[in-house]
């Protein structure tokens, strides 16, 4: 008869950041030393077997205590589970679906762990995807991942931001991202959207109408111009509900504001924005005067960032209007 061994060894637990109750996650092998352990540990790991296959089962346990421990390690503001532990979690019978959020930052083997484990994660409601440079060699990354994402139906916060996609990701990620409509945070902050004509804005545009339940649009350092923001515009008149549209560090107001002059009509639509975030996007007095049409539909905005976009007076000629 095998031995039950512990899955997070004892000397793992300050690496880890675990308590001594987390040592209670059991797969088997005959050479796990047992002798080694107290008695209260090894009471302590047959009630949190118990526990697994309870959960597992969905015989007695409506939320394992073990699923809030693993959402708490997983947060990525605190402590991160590695990679290894998380592929140790794949094999054993745990509760999965319950899981609801995933963090892979600059982390290729948490990425293929994530697409390994994903028909398992389907509880998934927050996926942190930041800087894994999906869009290199050819948006291979992101290619590889897209099958994945648009499986996940159940996401409200999807973080991309810092992968480089350029138009090769946005082209892989597009169709997945159509099946997210529950989505309701959208991070696409640095992907070069707006490069090579627009090239990557143009592939996404259909693909974020789709998403009309969304609240948050973070499209900042995109190189979005004028051909950028005429491919977002038409999806833009599509997300109503945007609260927070976060566009700051794009170039929105070159060629005499040509691209803040293709979306005014498509902000002005826009009237439950609480956040409208332009900083530095070159806008000049020709910018300004497309923007303030839109501004003046805008009643429940509660922020407006306009530094660094040359304005001068003509911030005054925005802000004016507004109060009336």
């Amino acid at each position: 008869r095998k031995a039950p061994k512990l899955l997070i060894h004892p000397g793992d637990i300050k690496e880890t950041a675990l308590t001594e109750d987390d040592i209670t996650l059991l797969i088997y092998d005959p050479h796990f030393p047992w002798e080694k352990l107290s008695a209260k540990d090894r009471a302590t790991a047959l009630r949190e077997a118990r526990e697994i296959a309870a959960a597992a089962k969905g015989d007695s346990l409506p939320y394992s205590p073990l699923v809030q421990k693993i959402n708490k390690l997983n947060r990525g503001d605190s402590v991160v589970l590695e990679g290894k532990y998380l592929d140790y979690l794949s094999h054993i019978p745990f509760p999965w679906g319950r899981l609801e959020q995933f963090y892979v930052i600059s982390d290729k083997a948490r990425l293929n762990l994530l697409m390994g484990m994903s028909p398992l994660l389907t509880g998934l409601q927050r996926l942190n995807l930041w800087r894994n440079d999906l869009g290199a060699d050819g948006a291979a990354g992101m290619k590889a991942l897209a099958p994945v994402l648009g499986h996940l139906t159940g996401l409200q916060t999807l973080t991309l931001s810092s992968n480089r996609l350029g138009a090769a990701g946005a082209a892989a990620l597009a169709p997945a991202l159509e099946r997210l409509t529950g989505l309701h945070s959208l991070d696409l902050v640095f992907n070069y959207l707006g490069a090579a004509g627009a090239a990557g804005m143009k592939a996404l545009a259909r693909a974020l109408a789709h998403l009309t339940g969304l609240k948050v649009l973070d499209l900042r350092i995109n190189e979005l111009d004028a051909e950028g923001a005429a491919a977002l515009a038409p999806a833009l008149g599509h997300l109503t509900g945007l609260q927070r549209l976060i566009l700051g560090y794009n170039q929105l107001g070159t060629d005499g504001g040509a691209g803040m002059k293709a979306l005014a009509l498509a902000l002005g639509h826009l009237t439950g924005l609480r956040e409208l975030d332009l900083i530095n996007n070159e806008l000049g007095t020709e910018g300004a005067a497309a923007l303030a049409p839109a501004l003046m539909n805008l009643t429940g905005l509660q922020r407006l960032i306009l530094e660094r976009n040359h304005l001068g007076l003509s911030l005054i000629h925005i802000s004016e209007p507004t109060r009336r």
